[in-house]
């Protein structure tokens, strides 16, 4: 929580550059990850999609992978999605 508005920020941001085919998000020393950061990372990941850019976290701590899994995000946001290329 204390996090997440900081992360929305920085994906944004890559998100608005002229051109930008992907954003891949580094969350190795992220060892927690609540509901308000799935949302986050849910909603981004659709308007990623949506603007025809690939989203996915690597490296992802164990911690946050286990939470993925848990919520059925892992597969999307862990490997290149369709529209990277």
């Amino acid at each position: 929580m204390e996090t997440v508005d900081l992360l929305d920020h920085g994906l944004r941001a890559a998100l608005a550059v002229p051109g930008v085919t992907m954003v891949v998000a580094d969350l190795a020393a992220t060892s927690f990850c609540d509901s308000s950061g799935l949302n986050m990372l849910d909603r981004f990941y659709a308007d990623a999609t949506a603007e025809g850019v690939a989203f996915w976290l690597d490296p992802i701590h164990p911690a946050v992978r286990r939470v993925l899994e848990i919520a059925g995000m892992a597969q999307s946001l862990t490997r290149p999605s369709r529209s990277a290329g």
